[in-house]
C-alpha cells in the first residue's frame, strides 16, 4: 500500500480536532504523572538520605560518600517511569489512529502489557540511536579528514549527518505502531516493513523535523520576550540583573504555575500526538488490510 508523507504528516492534527475531550484527558494523566514523578523523586531522595536542596548547596569535590550510588539509582527509576509513561500516552495515541472507531473510555488510556512492550521498545531504540549517533560520527570523522583542509569534508559531513537521522528514525519508525498492533517487541522486526517505504518515511521525517523548528523559533520568541524584553538585541547588551529579577518574578507568581499546570499540559500532549501520530498514520498505510489492528486488548 502507499504511504502518503503529507497525509502521515497530519494525522496528529486531525486527531486533536476530532477527538479535544480525548487530548484534554492525555492533559489530565500529564498532570498527574508530573505529580507522581516528583513525588516519587523526594520520597527515593529521602530513602538514600539525600534532599534536593542539600545537592544543590554541596561543594564541588564534596560529595557523601555513597551518595553517588544512591543518586544513580534514582535517575534510574525516573527514567524507566517516564518510559513507562511513553508507553501509555503512545498506545493511547495508537488507539486513535489504529482503532478511531474504538472506545474513548478513560481517554483510550489504559496499563497493562502492551504499555510496558512499548516502554521496552523505546528503551532498546534508545540504545540503538546511541550505537548509530556514535558509528555517525566516527564516520563523519573520516569523511572530515579525507577531505582535509579544503573544507569539502565538512560540507558532506553535514548533509551525511542529517541523512543518517532521517535514516535512523525512518528504518524504525513502525517499531511503536508495530508493537502496539501485533505484540511481542517489533523493534526489529520493524524494518523490514519500513525499508519498503523508506524514502516516503524520510520525506515524512523531515517534514516533522521542520515542524520542530518552527516550534523551536516560536518558544524562543516567547523566551526572548518575556526574559529580554522582546529585543535579540538584548541577549547581549541587556542588564544581566534584571533578567535574574524577571526570572526570579516570573518564578514566583502564582500565574506561572497555574499556566504550566493547565496550558502546558495540554501543550505537551498536543505536540506529541502531533509528532506521534504520522508514524501510525503511516503503519497503517503501508500495511493496509494486513495489520491486527482488531487484536488490541489494552492487555
Amino acid at each position: 500500500m502507499k504511504v502518503s508523507a503529507t497525509t502521515a504528516f497530519g494525522e496528529g492534527f486531525r486527531i486533536l480536532g476530532r477527538e479535544p475531550l480525548t487530548v484534554l484527558g492525555w492533559a489530565v494523566a500529564n498532570v498527574v504523572y508530573i505529580v507522581a514523578l516528583f513525588a516519587v523523586m523526594f520520597g527515593l531522595f529521602a530513602a538514600v538520605g539525600l534532599s534536593v536542596g542539600g545537592l544543590s548547596s554541596m561543594q564541588p569535590g564534596r560529595f557523601p560518600s555513597g551518595a553517588i550510588g544512591g543518586f544513580v539509582l534514582i535517575i534510574l527509576v525516573l527514567l524507566l517511569l517516564g518510559c513507562l509513561f511513553y508507553g501509555v500516552m503512545s498506545a493511547a495515541i495508537y488507539r486513535a489512529v489504529l482503532d478511531p472507531g474504538g472506545s474513548r473510555q478513560w481517554a483510550r488510556l489504559r496499563l497493562g502489557g502492551t504499555e510496558f512492550r512499548l516502554a521496552l521498545n523505546l528503551i532498546f531504540q534508545s540504545l540503538l540511536w546511541i550505537v548509530w549517533y556514535i558509528g555517525t560520527i566516527i564516520v563523519m570523522g573520516i569523511v572530515v579528514a579525507i577531505g582535509g583542509r579544503s573544507g569539502l569534508g565538512v560540507v558532506l559531513a553535514i548533509p551525511l549527518v542529517v541523512f543518517s537521522m532521517l535514516a535512523f528514525f525512518s528504518l524504525f519508525a513502525f517499531g511503536g505502531p508495530m508493537t502496539f498492533d501485533r505484540g511481542g517487541i517489533q523493534t526489529f522486526g520493524a524494518v523490514g516493513p519500513a525499508a519498503g517505504k523508506f524514502w516516503s518515511l524520510v520525506l515524512l521525517n523531515l517534514l516533522l523535523c521542520l515542524l520542530g523548528f518552527v516550534l523551536y523559533l516560536v518558544i524562543a520568541v516567547l523566551v526572548i520576550s518575556v526574559l529580554f524584553g522582546g529585543s535579540l538585541g538584548s541577549l547581549t547588551s541587556g542588564d544581566p540583573t534584571a533578567m535574574m529579577n524577571r526570572m526570579a518574578g516570573m518564578y514566583s507568581s502564582p500565574l506561572y504555575y497555574l499556566v504550566q499546570l493547565t496550558l502546558g499540559p495540554i501543550i505537551s500532549v498536543a505536540v506529541q500526538t502531533v509528532f506521534m501520530a504520522p508514524a501510525a498514520r503511516a503503519y497503517a498505510d503501508a500495511m493496509g488490510d494486513r495489520g491486527n489492528r482488531a487484536a488490541d486488548t489494552f492487555a
